[in-house]
This record gives C-alpha cells, structure tokens and sequence, in this order.
C-alpha cells in the first residue's frame, strides 16, 4: 500500500483491463469514468481495504455510524471535514500500546519503535452496527442534544478513495485478553509488526463498541488530522437526532444540514419509542 490511488489506477488496475478500454480520472473528483469502471473500482477497493492478515473488513453494506455531541457535527458541517485523532487524545492509555500477549511474541526494542510511532498514525472510529445503540448514545453524547451519523462500509472506502490518501488502512478492531498469561491471538506474527497494527488491538472491556477503524498518516504535532471533503453526501447515509433531542430544534438543524448541500432528511432517534397500546393490553 505504499502506491497512491491514482498510480493503482492507472498503472496494474488499467493493465488489468486491456488497452482498449479508457478510462478518465476526473480532477475534481478523483473518480473513474468510462466503460468498465465498476469493476476496476471494486478491484481498487478490495487491494486497498483487504490487505493486513489477521484483520477483518466487515461487507460492503454493513452499517456503521459515528455517535457525537452536537458541537462535534456542527463542526463537521461547518468545516466539511472529518477528524482523524491521534492515540494520545484518546481516554484509554492502552491506545496504541499492544497487550502482553502480542508484545512478548516480538523483539522488545521493535515494539518500543512502533508504539512510539503510532503517533504519527491517525485514526476515525466507527461503531459497527445494523441500528442503533442505546450504549452508543449513553457513552458518546452528552446532555440531549447528540446527533449520529450512518455511513456502510462502501461509502468509507469510496469517500477514502475520493479524498486521494497516498496510504490508508481500515479494518474492525481485535478485542483481546490482556492477561499476562494469555495467548497471543490467531493471525499475529511474531517479530512481524505491521503499519497500524498497535491501533487495531483493544482490550476485551472495550468489546461492546464493536470499533472499525480507518487509519492513515499525520505529520507531527499535537492535534489530529481533519480530512476535507466537498459532498458530505460521500460520506453519510443517514443523520439521526438523539432520543431526547428537542422536537423544535430539529427543523433548526435540518435548515443547518441543508444550507451544507446535503439532501438527507434527519431522523429522529427510536430508542425512546413508547410501545403500542396492544402491547400492554389495553384497548384501542
């Protein structure tokens, strides 16, 4: 993964396909036109995102959202970026750090190196998840005002693709026993440390937020990384307001979303929906 997007493009992918197909990567949005692009575009996307043994890419249509406070997306709207952070913002001082059973299958002066180096690595937390989360909502809001936003993993990898990232990673997290006795798990190889691979080790405590992860490059410094991007649309399926978020302000927020060129009406959370009358036998 050390070629850009566009030398993949270009360069095996076209080969690929013969000369007698043409294809057009358009400057304004870096993608393919021309008969044939579907495949070659699947075919990029799968060497990109399938690549790291022993780290699994959930399907193309699986859902995954981000859970935020409201601040944090009005941020995203105004700015039209998304923020990578670095291990060092995070709260858990496990971040970027292996567990026991990984960092003693390596030479300890390797594992010094690339925890050290994690951060100039940068990061996007997704929760996998076909709805929403009660959880989700209760950790990563605030007060009643949150909002949360759904993409699928295909809409990550062409919204990473779109924005032109020479390297990027994205894979689930690994939840694992941090133990020191335990048993390193399948897949690692021993004095083998791959790019990004201390971010995407979690202690099993962090299990239920069921975390994939894109990752990529960030010079030095003490902030992260935010990712512009023109059409939010790339990026996002659906904007759903909190359970307990004002009914008077949504049509606010919807004016805000609208005035950033995105079409998509915001939901309101069901996760405080009142059962039917039926169900608890009373007559309509």
């Amino acid at each position: 993964m050390t070629r850009s997007i566009l030398q993949l493009i270009t360069g095996a992918g076209l080969r690929r396909h013969g000369r007698h197909h043409r294809h057009v990567v358009t400057a304004e949005t870096g993608l393919l036109t021309g008969p044939c692009c579907t495949r070659l575009c699947r075919a990029v996307l799968c060497h990109m995102f399938t690549s790291m043994s022993g780290f699994e890419v959930p399907p193309d249509n699986a859902r995954v959202w981000r859970y935020m406070d409201l601040g944090r997306f009005l941020w995203l709207i105004h700015h039209r970026a998304v923020y990578f952070s670095r291990p060092s913002e995070t709260l858990d001082p496990w971040e970027g750090v292996p567990p026991p059973s990984i960092a003693r299958i390596h030479h300890p002066a390797n594992v010094e190196f690339s925890v050290g180096r994690t951060e100039s690595l940068v990061f996007s937390c997704w929760h996998e998840n076909p709805d929403e989360s009660v959880a989700m909502w209760r950790l990563y809001t605030s007060g009643v005002e949150g909002v949360a936003i759904q993409s699928t993993v295909e809409k990550l990898k062409r919204w990473l693709m779109h924005i032109g990232l020479p390297v990027c990673s994205m894979a689930k997290v690994r939840y694992v026993d941090d133990s020191p006795d335990s048993e390193p798990p399948s897949g690692v190889l021993a004095n083998h440390i791959r790019e990004f691979e201390f971010l995407l080790y979690k202690r099993r405590v962090y299990a239920h937020e069921q975390e994939l992860r894109l990752m990529t490059f960030a010079p030095a410094g003490d902030a992260g990384l935010a990712l512009p991007t023109k059409d939010l649309s790339l990026l996002m399926e659906r904007i759903v307001a909190s359970p307990k978020y004002p009914t008077w302000a949504i049509s606010a927020l919807q004016a805000i979303v609208g005035s950033a060129g995105l079409q998509i009406q915001i939901e309101r959370s069901k996760c405080d929906l009142e059962p039917p009358s039926f169900c608890k036998g009373q007559t309509a």
